[in-house]
């Protein structure tokens, strides 16, 4: 942050910024999305970029109100982005902190810390960043606790960690947990997690990041459609009832971790949502994290529709400002509400005038059947999705 003066001071401006940020007083779970900016190439395009880039940030805090801006991309991005942000500072909305991220963070491969160079963590920290992503067992899957708590006290780790504290930036530890696996992690275990890194880092982590990954079963789903056509009809009531009885059987809050209540309350723990849009797919990620006790969301790159094609930043904005605005958003979709308008002269009731109107204009068909589902332009596989 350019308010300090020194590393360690900015090291400690930054905590402050992000664990305001990263805890809501009210207990609200936080959104962050995770951007990927790409590598222009062409001159032209790349000074149009900055741009765009500054267009983003500007939508990220004044449209979609995230909490966080975890971005991936080019240090010139970083920089582009981080100007602007301290641009509003004394403004409303204020600045939204930045958390500079791998290009391989969260998706396992074991190169998620190996990136990570003591020039590169120094341009980071030069760039304006608060702070870095750092993944624990070099990214790769942690299949128990016990592997998460020597992962945590490895030295690799502990000295990346420490170097970026002393650049002035604050490292938010990633765990990546595969999804197998995840229900296993109760409260004790991801209370453990903290307890070794706080040990072996020689401080509280500003937060944690525990990110679940889904098995990829491509080979099987393969399989399975060779077989379909030699399927009998009773076979297919079958299948149907095994997948109705695994449902039961393993709820989505059983396939993440849970976290002790006192502890969110101390430290922000997030979880990753990677559900494409569509469906309220996003939804009910978000709403699972809330259910097991997380305190916020990092809304990864996967939930942007054609986010590898090199995506429009432009249309990431949006896609984010109204993905965002629509999660937070307090409104019931079944709350309703009568009253009386009392000015001299007007004693309709209103609201209910106004309702009497709405219906007729439904029941006329001129906004369409319900039931007939999108319209006929919906192009589902060109991208188009409903709800997030």
């Amino acid at each position: 942050p350019a308010l300090a003066s020194t590393p360690s001071e900015s090291s400690q401006l930054a905590k402050l910024m992000l664990r305001q940020s990263l805890l809501s007083p009210s207990g609200k779970l936080t959104l962050s999305p995770e951007i990927i900016i790409p590598e222009p190439t062409d001159p032209t395009a790349m000074l149009l970029q900055t741009t765009e880039i500054q267009k983003l940030s500007e939508t990220l805090r004044t449209k979609a109100k995230s909490n966080v801006a975890f971005i991936a991309g080019s240090l010139g991005s970083l920089r582009t982005m981080c100007a602007e942000q301290e641009d509003a500072r004394g403004s409303f909305p204020g600045p939204v902190p930045v958390v500079y991220c791998s290009s391989n963070s969260g998706g396992g491969g074991g190169k998620g810390s190996a990136e990570w160079t003591e020039e590169r963590l120094t341009e980071a920290a030069d760039a304006g960043a608060c702070g870095v992503l750092l993944t624990l067992n070099g990214g790769s899957e942690l299949d128990n606790a016990a592997e998460g708590k020597d992962a945590a006290g490895d030295g690799v780790f502990v000295e990346l960690y420490r170097l970026a504290l002393s650049k002035g930036l604050q490292p938010i530890p990633e765990a990546v947990i595969p999804e197998a696996n995840a229900g296993e992690w109760g409260e004790g275990e991801v209370q453990a997690l903290v307890d070794a890194l706080t040990e072996g880092c020689g401080e509280e982590p500003v937060g944690v990041v525990l990110s679940v990954i889904a098995e990829e079963d491509d080979d099987e789903g393969e399989g399975k459609e060779d077989d379909k056509d030699e399927e009998t009809p009773a076979d297919e009531d079958a299948d149907e009832g095994e997948e109705e009885e695994s449902e039961e059987e393993a709820p989505a809050s059983a396939l993440l971790p849970t976290v002790a209540k006192p502890l969110s309350k101390s430290i922000p723990i997030l979880g990753s949502v990677r559900a494409p849009a569509g469906g309220g797919r996003i939804g009910t990620g978000v709403s699972s994290l809330r259910g097991c006790g997380f305190t916020g969301a990092i809304l990864r790159c996967e939930c942007v529709p054609g986010y590898r094609l090199n995506p429009d930043l432009e249309e990431v904005g949006s896609f984010w400002s109204a993905a965002i605005s629509d999660l937070k958003s307090t409104r019931s979709k079944s709350f309703g509400f009568r009253a009386k308008v009392a000015n001299k002269g007007l004693s309709k009731d209103v609201p209910g005038e106004w309702m009497k109107y709405q219906k007729s204009v439904m029941e006329s068909g001129a906004l369409g059947s319900p039931e007939e589902g999108p319209g006929g332009d919906f192009d589902s596989d060109g991208g188009d999705y409903q709800g997030f």
